[in-house]
């Protein structure tokens, strides 16, 4: 039987639903802060996010350093969902994520702070121990249907 690492297949599926999403018409968010958030200005090769054929890609994020895995993870599904209202959906129309511990053993905490977000028909999701991040605990990613 064929298996893959789950690492290697988030990679696999993001890769191709990429791939899948580049065909002709691609929009890229303006350049600027998203409307009631303050920008991160990692560099002129940084898209916040994509919408592409249906689809609102949804670039990995991490939480503010030094604080709980709770915290982090309501921070960062906080913003998407405002990314998302200011491109007209929503996390309702989520479809994916990958979440990246640092530390497996933040699971619970992590889970905890999530499902609070995803009340009914949560997206599929990926969890995968990095061991590393940088200070951050997680890191998340997110697919959303564009309306």
């Amino acid at each position: 039987m064929f298996s893959l690492r789950p690492a290697c297949a988030a990679l696999l599926i993001s890769t191709a639903l990429v791939l899948c999403s580049s065909i002709p018409a691609r929009a890229q968010l303006e350049e600027g802060p998203v409307p009631g958030k303050e920008a991160l200005n990692p560099g002129p090769r940084y898209s916040e996010a994509i919408v592409a054929n249906g689809f609102i890609f949804l670039s990995g994020s991490t939480g503010t350093p030094n604080t709980t895995i709770e915290d982090q993870t309501s921070e960062i599904l906080s913003g998407f969902n405002e990314t998302l209202t200011s491109l007209g959906s929503s996390l309702d129309a989520a479809v994916q994520s990958h979440v990246f511990l640092a530390n497996l053993s933040d699971f619970a905490g992590m889970n905890s702070a999530y499902v609070q977000f995803f009340t009914s028909n949560p997206p599929a999701r990926t969890t995968v121990g990095t061991g590393v991040l940088g200070g951050e605990l997680i890191e998340i990613d997110m697919v959303a249907l564009a309306y």
